[in-house]
């Protein structure tokens, strides 16, 4: 498995999880296109990323996700909290899916699981991904750290 940051900070946050087979973006907080050209720039085509998760709403995190979403056909995956904050949930026409807290999910040939943390947003998360042997966390503004976050990084080979 493999992380590659294309932002980190106040003005923007974006990094590419891939395993040998699928490539997912986690956060959006660029524009559609200023995240094209960073991912063009480290040698991975848009078309690329099977799908965008999202830790919260916050611009800095969900600007780009939905322009980027509609123009290269891949989903956004969140909470039901986030996708309602970022307009998505009730759409019709929205690539939303839903995350919940603690389940156990897949995405190609990625394992993922999400877990709640505790930010001023609406029900934001951390993401763990799992592939070819590693476990990568990805926590962004926790704010504080609870136990069961503690728990959550367990047997993690990369945290970001």
């Amino acid at each position: 498995m493999r992380v590659s940051v294309l932002a980190s900070g106040s003005g923007g946050n974006a990094c590419v999880v891939e395993s040998a087979t699928t490539r997912v973006l986690v956060d959006a907080g660029l524009s559609g296109r200023e995240i094209e050209r960073r991912l063009r720039a480290r040698g991975m085509e848009p078309e690329s990323i099977a799908a965008i998760f999202v830790t919260h709403e916050h611009n800095d995190h969900s600007s780009g996700a939905l322009a980027f979403s509609t123009r290269w056909g891949c989903p956004v995956f969140t909470t039901p909290g986030t996708a309602s904050a970022m307009g998505l949930e009730g759409d019709l026409f929205s690539p939303f899916v839903p995350v919940e807290s603690g389940r156990d999910r897949r995405i190609g040939a990625l394992g993922f699981r999400a877990l709640a943390t505790p930010h001023d947003a609406n029900q934001s998360v951390a993401y763990a991904f799992e592939a070819d042997d590693g476990r990568l966390v990805i926590a962004s503004d926790l704010g504080r750290v609870q136990p069961d976050f503690v728990d959550f990084l367990r047997g993690s080979t990369t945290i970001l």
